[in-house]
């Protein structure tokens, strides 16, 4: 009996893929047109300039300090905390708030220039009204308010000897009294400062007048008190060490004993 051939046909076989094979395991390759690469590179380029410009970090001589007088420029801009900072990372309100911190400073406005990174910094000084100079010997400005401040140069001013009644701002009452005393003579250029007795003044006859603490009227009280007790006493030929006009309506004085 002959053999019957067998023909594999399509149908029998199944639809067969075209083309060649795809390997088990590989990855699927990564086609990068150039319109896609180029913004990236560009990012990246960008980045890499933000970074590495120095011109982006701010430096102390693109800072600009106006208003200020130059032994405080440098002050300010160490507290400014400016130095080496990014100028994307400046914050003018933050920088505003550090330089006024510093007791001398009144006012401040700060700029921010992006690139080259710098700052412009206007400021308002505070002025000086008197100084006062501790047991340590150090010299402070005061202010008008009473805020006590670093002297920035040696220029002449009254001045209080003495402890201070407070490190940072002095109270109303010391401000008001030491003002009203200053006022009354040119002549009056030093104070003594006594947490006891107040304000005390050492006159050209050598005695000490305890004015105490007061507003002005009441200092002004109390001075004219002082110039017509001493010229009373004078005419008697008496010459007291300590007049106290405190209590302008019954001052004291002594002949013989000091204050300390």
């Amino acid at each position: 009996m002959a053999k019957r051939r067998y023909y594999r046909t399509t149908a029998l076989l199944g639809a067969q893929p075209m083309g060649r094979a795809r390997r088990r395991g590989g990855l699927p390759s990564l086609r990068l047109s150039w319109r896609m690469a180029l913004p990236l590179v560009l990012l990246v380029a960008g980045l890499f300039w933000l970074w590495l410009d120095a011109r982006w970090y701010v430096t102390a001589a693109r800072v600009e300090v106006e208003g200020a007088s130059p032994q405080r420029a440098a002050a300010i801009v160490q507290r400014s905390g400016l130095q080496g900072r990014h100028g994307l990372w400046v914050d003018e309100q933050a920088v505003e708030a550090a330089v006024a911190s510093m007791p001398a400073i009144r006012a401040v406005e700060v700029e921010r220039h992006l690139y080259p990174a710098g700052c412009r910094i206007v400021v308002e000084e505070r002025e000086p009204s008197f100084a006062w100079v501790g047991p340590d010997g150090r010299r402070r400005w005061v202010a008008d308010d009473g805020v006590l401040f670093s002297a920035a140069d040696d220029r002449a001013l009254p001045e209080v000897v003495g402890p201070l009644p407070d490190a940072e701002r002095l109270p109303p009452p010391v401000v008001a009294s030491v003002r009203a005393l200053f006022a009354q003579e040119p002549h009056m250029t030093t104070l003594v400062y006594n947490p006891r007795y107040g304000l005390v003044w050492r006159d050209g006859a050598g005695e000490d007048v305890v004015f105490g603490l007061g507003n002005a009227g009441a200092m002004m009280q109390r001075w004219r008190v002082y110039r017509s007790l001493t010229e009373h006493l004078q005419q008697r030929g008496l010459f007291p060490l300590v007049i106290d006009v405190r209590f302008p309506e019954a001052p004291a004085y002594s002949l013989d004993r000091r204050l300390w």
